[in-house]
């Protein structure tokens, strides 16, 4: 019994991710704890007498040493006293076993402070000296600590305590979890990507302008000119008209010939040619579309007709080549016959449940007929409707997926693959196939570097995992010692043992081996966490690489530093000394360097300059240095290019076809490998000796060496050249990595990640913000259902196709974190009230057509965190849509509903909730700022708002089933949480999270104020509730089974058994943080009411007479919960009553009734020994209240066996509980011997 309770609860850090997702309400069920408890104890969370060794932080099984200490037997340590291995030969042990040995110090520390045993103190006296008094003081402090262990033993043996005390556990596991994750003070605001420079590209341009740039702009400035003056003689004079009309169409004419959006780029054209096209458009737009004085109405000049018509059209052209957003006819077949650059990714699964969405763009292009003759007059309007049109079909493949979410779960659509020698997988030698890292893309991964025995995981957030490749289950383990820092990049190498992290701040960070002072610290020694290279402080580093045994870092002047081994030169100082701080290589003084690779054993060195120069240095063995390349890559004695075409040449040693010429002879010059030829290669992987290479279409090839699968989904020696790694195709691969043996693969965070700039369709500027918002206040004039509905279909295509693109700029905003101050959506900004007016209009009116509202409502749940920045702005607008009052629950509209829904869910996401709640305690700790803002606080207003308007929604349901006897459809097939619900359910853990933590009492103090204050309103509601409940479910079992179903909706069932386990954990954990919260009177009264609805269902009382047994102890079976029915019950003998009591029995007559006494005096003997286990101090009190319920003793059963003992029962003055509880006890009836018949 005591081994049942001496469990203990040790939390890993990471498996934090997998408890947040967890919902606490599982707990609430038997087979949902069942099953969160199985996890614990899989994952060791869970220690105690049944655990072989001890789980460390790795996820890797300790067992205790003959010297105390723990030993994973892991090969991770990098101290030079030992052979690297965590194991009892040489005593080192790594720090995570490190960290079970304190741990296991803290507890005997603990168990130390626990009295002696008292028994060998007393057969101490037995034959020795009489003990003193400080003795027999020891002794009873003894014996009282023992009987109290022997009392909670039994007293927690029961199925109820045992559940409760696993609940307990449950929930202290999530509450643990969740306390690490709630927002810190020192939280920096997020990095934003300003539109400004190069989006962060390394390779910049040199300042200086080449000549021939020069030359080529002063020569076409001179033919605009004289063009320019020439039409604006011509149009003035009105002579040579023809000559400007042919001069206008031949150039409309040559923009025609080319393909779409070829200005789009603008990296590609020349500075000449953009400079000629902006001049173009500056002059058509000033001179041949602007014809009349807006103020005086005087006309400027006499442009002809034909001309104004050609001017418009190259504008057009102009931004048809541009991809941004103009005789029309021509224009418009041409939009019809551009085809976009990606295609839907969606699958047409016909699906009867889901909703038939009908693009009414998509409609309107179907039914258009152009007409033939390219002269024909169109109307600019319906031009526009048009273009609209087709700008909204090339559009719609990168249309996000409906999410409430600011930032998607990373881990949502992300899958990690990884094959290869690994531990964790589950291999078969037959087929190898890239296994799913569930553990490692719960994470969100940026990027994954691989080391001689692990790889780093760096986290879209700027965090830190490491997993071993010995680990025999997935277990990120999360480094420590960046602080506040947010990280940005990762290097390692797959034969190296020291790693290294750039920050967002330009520092750079070393940890692992310090051998040969490749650390940068200025000695040689290993460091088991990352600390800072004092020496690049200052110097704002952008790039880091690592070889096996030396460093190099690139800083944002395009400087290069090394440091490490110098073997062969390897570090560019012209020596092959070792450098243990980072050290200038002086040779590359002059050029701007970009990229650095650094390479294994006897090393070589690649470097390439932003000119597009390939420098190496280092060992030259098989002609590994080569030249020439763009970004480079260094393997086991042989080196790889990637150029910007895409094209890969490698060359060096050439065994095991690391080298991907299908054949093993060494290359000592750059040589193309043909196999990619036509493949566009964005990255490159490079392991010891086996290469990965991604495509721009999400492809990955492989070669090198497989005896390990780690290209070729079968082992082999090797693979002769590029080969397409099948078992991915179809998956959105983004990144690749390779360790010694092994090999990794990553997927897009999200499937629907956009450009900031995509042809036609994204262009995030504030251009772009302020033209979408001209064209919705025109539209939605005529779509809100306040005039003439329905509206024309050119209005409805115009407002779904403006709705669609401003959706795809917001989501683009969101997905590469724009600063809206750069757009002009800051807050407070009339751009964006107009916006966000336009849409929640749409969104939410009653009376805008269905697609339109569709199309709102999708670009609010993409762009919330935008239109709606602040949680404060959301909780106002979701109080002000909330009813005041009673609503009717049947004339809510579906707009009302989505916004409320939308709202309550954007509270939830990006930390909005945790946000509102710190500022909500700040607010209960300071009296001043509490009084002031009291009645002004929306998250509190809200959480009162939401608890009244689901009280009144439940009682809405009740009143339909009390006057209609049914309940509605929809209710009955919906079993999901309401988004309000959640809501309150979050709010709810997230106060008690603040109190659990207890980081700052004075916090505490804040937070459980609000908790008195939350259960004071929780309370309200369950007490309007629950008794029109128990009335109702009393009329019928089947009324009782509707107000069920309803009531499992309710916080009566959500949120009240939650919080009650929740208050328990909280008083047991930390009780003296609860002194102010007296939650007990604020539940008492609730008691009667639950107890009353309780014994309406079927079956409870044998429920509970399981949940009271104890294991080893059959309770009675003859209990008034499990009467026999009238015609079940036996005619019982007199000779059947003599003979039962000669064996041993005790029944006993009344009301010619035969009663087995004998199990009634053990039932109290039952009650006793619980209520003395529990509570001894009143015991007084309990025996006193046992003797008023049943003035029976045993004498006076004893007295009465075998005989009628109606008159001494009803002479006693039973209580009614007594008389009711006999009735468990009824055996038979009893029958006369006169009334006796022979057969």
């Amino acid at each position: 019994m005591s081994g049942q309770l001496d469990i203990v609860v040790r939390t890993q850090s990471r498996l934090d991710g997998k408890w947040l997702k967890t919902d606490l309400q599982q707990a609430l069920s038997t087979d949902g704890l069942a099953q969160l408890w199985n996890e614990m104890v899989k994952d060791g969370e869970l220690t105690g007498s049944f655990s072989d060794g001890l789980l460390n932080s790795v996820g890797i099984t300790a067992h205790k040493g003959e010297s105390g200490h723990y030993y994973c037997g892991l090969r991770v340590l990098t101290c030079p006293c030992c052979d690297g291995i965590c194991g009892p030969q040489t005593g080192c042990n790594c720090n995570p076993c490190q960290r079970l040995d304190r741990e296991e110090a803290a507890h005997v520390e603990t168990k130390s402070a626990d009295p002696l045993p008292s028994q060998p103190q007393i057969d101490s006296w037995v034959w020795g000296p009489q003990p003193s008094t400080e003795q027999l003081e020891a002794c009873v402090k003894s014996l009282n600590f023992e009987q109290k262990v022997l009392c909670h033993e039994a007293a927690s043996s029961t199925l109820s305590a045992c559940r409760l005390r696993q609940r307990l556990m449950v929930a202290q596991r999530y509450f643990v979890a969740l306390g690490r994750h709630l927002p810190a003070d020192n939280n920096r605001p997020p990095l934003k990507t300003t539109l400004s420079g190069n989006n962060g590209d390394h390779r910049s341009s040199k300042p200086t302008e080449k000549a021939t740039i020069s030359l080529a702009k002063v020569g076409s400035r001179a033919a605009l000119n004289f063009s320019f003056a020439f039409l604006r003689r011509a149009w003035r004079s009105g002579e040579d008209a023809d000559l400007c009309s042919e001069l206008l169409t031949e150039s409309l004419e040559a923009l025609q010939s080319l393909p779409e959006a070829t200005l789009f780029d603008e990296s590609s054209v020349s500075p000449v040619w953009l400079e000629v096209v902006e001049r173009s458009d500056k002059f058509l737009r000033q001179n041949a579309t602007i014809f009349r004085d807006m103020n005086s109405g005087r006309q400027w000049c006499e442009v002809p007709i034909s001309d104004q018509h050609t001017a418009l059209c190259l504008l057009l052209e102009l931004a048809v080549q541009r991809g941004t957003s103009a005789p029309l006819v021509p224009l418009l077949r041409r939009f019809e016959q551009i085809s976009g650059s990606k295609v839907g990714s969606q699958t047409a699964v016909w699906d009867e449940n889901s909703q038939i969405v009908v693009s009414p763009t998509e409609c309107f292009l179907r039914y258009l007929q152009l007409p033939e003759n390219d002269s024909v007059a169109v109307d600019l309007k319906q031009a526009a409707v048009v273009i609209m049109s087709h700008l909204d079909r090339l559009a719609a493949p990168y249309a996000p997926p409906a999410t409430f979410t600011k930032v998607q779960n990373m881990g949502q659509y992300q899958e990690v693959l990884a094959w290869g020698w690994l531990a964790w997988s589950s291999f078969s030698e037959s087929s190898m196939t890239p296994q799913c890292c569930e553990a490692i893309g719960e994470l969100g991964v940026a990027q994954i570097v691989c080391a001689e025995r692990c790889l780093l995981i760096l986290t879209n957030s700027g965090k830190v995992y490491i997993v071993y490749y010995s680990s025999e289950t997935q277990c990120p383990q999360q480094v420590e010692g960046f602080g506040d820092k947010e990280v940005m990049k990762l290097a390692a190498h797959p034969d190296g043992k020291h790693f290294l992290a750039l920050t967002a701040d330009g520092d750079v960070y070393s940890w692992g081996s310090g051998d040969g002072g490749r650390l940068g610290h200025g000695n040689n020694n290993s460091r088991d966490e990352p600390t800072l290279i004092q020496g690049l402080v200052g110097k704002h580093m952008v790039h880091i690489a690592c070889g096996s045994t030396y460093s190099a870092a690139i800083s944002s002047s395009g400087d290069l530093y090394t440091w490490g081994r110098g073997n062969y030169g390897r570090l560019g100082h012209g020596s092959s000394e070792d450098h243990n701080i980072p050290t200038l290589v002086a040779g590359l003084k002059g050029h701007r360097v970009v990229d650095v690779a650094c390479g294994s054993g006897d090393a070589q060195t690649l470097v390439v300059t932003d000119a597009g120069l390939v420098f190496s240095w280092g060992d030259g063995d098989y002609g590994k240095l080569g030249r020439g390349g763009s970004d480079v890559y260094c393997g086991a004695q042989f080196s790889l290019a990637l150029t910007k075409t895409g094209s890969v040449y490698s060359w060096g040693k050439g065994d095991t076809h690391r080298l991907g010429h299908a054949s093993e002879e060494h290359v000592r010059f750059p040589k193309l490998i043909e196999t990619l030829q036509g493949k566009r290669v964005i990255s490159l992987a490079v392991g010891s000796v086996h290469v990965l290479a991604l495509t721009e279409e999400g492809e990955v090839y492989g070669w090198g060496r497989n005896d390990y699968a780690q290209v070729g989904e079968t082992i082999g020696s090797s693979v002769l050249e590029p080969t397409l790694i099948t078992s991915l195709q179809g998956k959105i691969i983004i990144g690749v990595a390779c360790g010694p043996t092994q090999s990794f693969a990553w997927s897009s965070s999200s499937k629907w990640s956009i450009n900031l700039r995509v042809a036609f369709v994204v262009d995030v500027c504030e251009v772009t913000f302020r033209m979408l918002d001209q064209l919705l206040g025109l539209v939605c004039e005529g779509v809100s259902g306040n005039l003439d509905w329905p509206p024309p279909q050119d209005k409805e295509c115009m407002a779904v196709a403006c709705l669609n693109l401003l959706k795809l700029q917001l989501h683009a905003m969101i997905s590469h974190s724009v600063d809206v101050a750069c757009v002009g959506l800051g807050p407070n900004t009339n751009l964006l009230s107009s916006l966000k007016q336009h849409v929640v209009e749409l969104a939410s009116n009653i009376g805008v057509l269905n697609t339109i509202q569709s199309a709102a409502q999708a670009t609010l749940q993409a762009g919330w965190s935008i239109l709606l920045p602040t949680a404060d702005e959301r909780a106002k607008t979701l109080s002000a849509l909330l009813p005041s009052t009673g609503f009717d629950l049947f004339t809510v509209s579906a707009g009302h509903r989505f916004m409320t829904d939308l709202l309550v869910s954007s509270l939830m996401a990006d930390g909005g909730l945790e946000t509102a709640l710190k500022y909500l305690v700040e607010l209960a700790n300071d009296a001043s700022l509490h009084e002031k803002h009291n009645s002004t606080v929306p998250l509190l207003h809200l959480v009162k708002l939401l608890l009244r308007n689901g009280s009144a929604l439940t009682q809405a349901r009740l009143q339909v089933i009390q006057n209609c006897g049914t309940m509605r459809h929809d209710i009955r097939e919906k079993h999901e949480r309401s988004p309000s619900l959640n809501l309150l359910l979050r709010f709810q853990r997230l106060l008690i999270a603040q109190i659990y933590s207890h980081n700052k009492y004075q916090d505490v103090l804040g937070a459980e104020s609000l908790l008195t204050k939350y259960i004071y309103q929780l309370c309200n509601h369950v007490t309007e509730t629950l008794p029109i409940a128990s009335s109702l479910a009393a009329t019928s079992s089947k009324h009782f089974s509707m107000v069920v179903q309803i009531l499992k909706g309710d916080v009566i069932d959500v949120l009240l058994p939650e919080l009650l386990v929740c208050l328990i954990l909280l008083q047991l954990e930390v009780p003296l943080l609860l002194h102010q919260v007296n939650w007990v009177q604020l539940l008492v009264p609730l008691l009667d009411t639950l107890d009353k609805f309780n014994r309406l269902a079927s079956g409870v009382e044998k429920e509970d007479a399981e949940d009271l047994s104890w294991p080893g102890i059959i309770a009675p079976q003859q209990n008034i919960f499990s009467q026999k029915a009238p015609e079940d019950i036996p005619m019982i003998r007199r000779a059947d009553l003599e003979n039962h009591n000669r064996d041993g029995g005790l029944w006993i007559v009344i009301d010619r009734k035969v009663y087995d006494v004998q199990d009634f005096r053990y039932a109290f003997i039952y009650l006793f020994i619980f209520i003395l286990f529990y509570f001894i101090y009143l015991f007084i009190f309990f025996t006193r209240a046992l003797q008023a319920q049943a003035p029976c003793t045993s004498e006076l059963l004893q007295r009465y066996a075998g005989r009628d003992a109606t008159h001494a029962f009803y002479s006693a003055s039973h209580s009614q509980s007594a008389k009711e509880t006999m009735q468990g006890f009824l055996v038979g009836y009893y029958m006369e011997p006169e009334q006796e018949v022979v057969q």
